[in-house]
Formats: C-alpha cells, structure tokens, sequence
C-alpha cells in the first residue's frame, strides 16, 4: 500500500503557506518560494526519521539552502539528511544559535560532507569555541542585526545569564512578501524579548510565526498565560514551539493558540 501524502494550508494575513506531514522539499520551487524543513528535534515521530535531543532546520529556496542548527549527534543528523533527501551540496551558510551541544554537535559532518565550503555564523561569545571545534570551518562571528543573504537576518546575539552559565544567542528572521518568520534555536534570552528585537529591526513588518525552541520547560500556568498574551499583543500571528519548550508549555500554547498553533516538529516542513 503507498503511503499517502497529507498538505493543509494555513490561511496567514498576508496569503497562505502549505504545511505538510511528509517531505515536500525535493518537489520543484518556483522563484519565490522558501521551504523549511524540521531536520532534528526531540518533539515528532515522522516515519524514517530519528528524533534525538536538539534541533536543526533546513532552509531552502530555488538557488541555495542554509542550515539553521545541526542537532546534537552527528549521526542522527546525517541519518535525517539521509532520509530528506536534501541536496547537502546546496548549502550555502549555517548559522548556529548558540554553542550547547544539542545545536551545534552535528556541525562536523557537515562540514566535512560540504567540504568546508558553507560560510558559518556563530554569536560572537561564542566564536572561539566553535572555531576551536572545527579549525578548517570560515567562521563569523555576529555581535548585532546582520543581513545573511537576500532574504534572511540574524537578530544579532543576545546575552542572558541562567543558573549556570552566561548564554549568547542568535535567532533567524526570514522575510517573505513583506512579512516575518522567526526560527528559534532555545530561546534563553526569552521569546518575547526575541519577538521585541525582531520588531525593532523591521518596524516596518507583520510577523506571522515562530518556529522553534521557547525554553519553557518548568513555566507554570500563569506563567505561560502571561507570555502567550504579550506575544498576542506584540501581534505575532502563529506560533509552532518545539524542542526544550516543555510538554505542559506546549499544551497550554496549543490551548490558548487554536487554530493559530501549529505543529512544527521533527520531519515536518512548509512552503512560505
């Protein structure tokens, strides 16, 4: 028996995106479209594919692909590129959000698959780390709001402190017929302060979802309530957290979210 393919369209202020719970990225682009594609994380049990710790995004249009995190095993990663069936020649750019293990461990096969050949971004807390980890890698290192390629932007990194350590991190800002995605890799800075800084650098802007980790995990009720409603009120449209964003967190967003949340998780992707 074929396994059947399952596409909805999510209806977002500006048009519309295709959502779907099978693989759409090898089927052909036009010139304006760009497809993401939930390569790693621990939320999702897509057939074929190996849900571990982490996460990492694919990131693709018609003329090049970047990699948003690499997950935290090497051969995880590599086993989902496999089972994507992406086109790993096509990568341009990765950018890391930030240097804990879960986000950044697949980077070298990667590396060693593309030949050393994407350019890497990394917060610049964070750069001599990483460069120490993959001394043939081009490596940047990012302070404030940089323009990555045509239609993609870096926040720039933030800093945070947590029980145990002092964090850096970067999120990824797309644009899309003069509207935002925002890709998060864990969200310690925390994700209203992501979605503020993000309005702050396109003013100008809708953002209509955030995908990726919220950092969430221990959050009480109220807690959630109360940032759920900041980010209604900074207008985000959709939101589809994943990874470290915790269980009961994603319960209460998905309750409080309806048609607005979407599942965005291990094996998923879209066309935007």
């Amino acid at each position: 028996m074929k396994r059947r393919t399952f596409i909805k369209t999510i209806l977002i202020s500006s048009g519309a995106f295709i959502f779907s719970s099978r693989n759409p990225i090898a089927s052909a682009f036009d010139a304006n479209t760009i497809k993401i594609l939930m390569l790693y994380n621990n939320m999702g049990n897509m057939t074929d594919f190996v849900s571990k710790w982490g996460l990492s995004m694919w990131i693709e249009n018609k003329e090049t692909a970047i990699l948003f995190d690499t997950g935290g095993k090497t051969s995880t990663l590599w086993k989902n590129v496999s089972t994507a069936a992406v086109d790993i020649q096509k990568l341009s750019k990765i950018v890391i959000s930030h240097h804990h293990y879960d986000h950044v461990g697949g980077l070298p096969i990667i590396l060693e698959k593309t030949k050393y050949r994407p350019d890497v971004y990394v917060p610049e807390a964070n750069l001599k780390f990483i460069r120490h980890k993959n001394p043939k890698a081009k490596i940047t290192g990012v302070t404030g709001p940089i323009q990555i390629n045509d239609y993609l932007w870096s926040t720039g990194q933030f800093r945070c402190s947590t029980d145990f350590e002092t964090v850096h991190e970067q999120s990824l800002i797309i644009h899309q017929d003069g509207s935002l995605y925002l890709l998060t890799g864990c969200s310690h800075p925390g994700i209203v302060e992501i979605v503020k800084k993000t309005k702050q650098i396109h003013p100008d802007k809708k953002l209509n979802l955030i995908i990726g980790g919220f950092h969430m995990p221990n959050y009480s009720y109220h807690q959630v309530k109360k940032i759920s409603d900041e980010l209604k009120r900074l207008q985000v449209k959709k939101i589809g957290p994943s990874h470290c964003t915790g269980g009961t967190t994603v319960n209460i967003f998905k309750k409080k979210w309806k048609e607005d949340y979407v599942d965005f998780c291990l094996g998923n992707s879209m066309k935007i």
